[in-house]
């Protein structure tokens, strides 16, 4: 790839050998962002139907199972409230990815984001911790746990 510096004729190029292209869909693109607060305000209901709040999940005293993010809960609350997520992600991600169904986009895409609202890196660990969180974190509250 050749990438124009300088003046308006030319003068002065670069090569690039390699320029990695970043997937902003998530947090550049209205779609993406509609999407990931809709999964994370889902997460918090789930969360909240089961008596754990996402306080529990952080901290270790359960699973992301247990707050019920499971494909079956996924599939029967989630996926109403965005059908065409997978569409609107081929559309506008800037990837070649297609998708055979919403659950397949799930499993492949959506569930790693909302995996990574509480992960965070430290060198090459992970941990819980409130990572991608998209929305004001909630106040903590006791669970039933």
């Amino acid at each position: 790839m050749l990438i124009q510096r300088g003046d308006p004729h030319m003068r002065g190029t670069q090569r690039v050998t390699h320029m990695r292209q970043h997937n902003t869909f998530w947090r550049g693109h209205p779609a993406g962002i509609w999407i990931i607060e809709t999964a994370a305000g889902w997460v918090a209901q789930q969360a909240k139907l089961r008596g754990l709040s996402l306080h529990d999940y952080v901290e270790g005293r359960c699973l992301l199972v247990d707050l019920g993010i499971t494909v079956a809960d996924t599939e029967a609350t989630l996926q109403p409230l965005m059908p065409c997520g997978h569409l609107a992600y081929e559309a506008w991600s800037g990837r070649d990815d297609k998708f055979d169904s919403w659950r397949d986009w799930y499993v492949r895409r959506l569930l790693d984001r909302i995996r990574y609202f509480f992960l965070k890196h430290r060198g090459t660990r992970t941990y819980r911790y409130w990572g991608e969180w998209p929305l004001p974190i909630p106040r903590q509250e006791r669970s039933l746990h």
